[in-house]
């Protein structure tokens, strides 16, 4: 995971944006130790083992560097 992080910070992007399913603590903590934070939920959007779930989104903010 971390070496698509730092893949993805050579191209021109400014955030990357992961989606979580509820609950999921352990992913937070992953997430959260990488430098995501938290940037919206949507009730009921998603659906896991059988049964709708919340979704969380969390960002990762870029400084955009443009190569040549």
């Amino acid at each position: 995971y971390h070496h698509l992080i730092d893949e993805l910070r050579k191209k021109p992007i400014q955030f990357l944006i992961v989606s979580i399913a509820l609950p999921n603590a352990s992913s937070f903590a992953l997430h959260e130790n990488l430098g995501f934070v938290k940037a919206g939920q949507f009730s009921e959007a998603g659906y896991k083992f059988g049964e709708s779930t919340d979704l969380e989104y969390w960002q990762l903010n870029y400084e955009i560097t443009y190569y040549s």
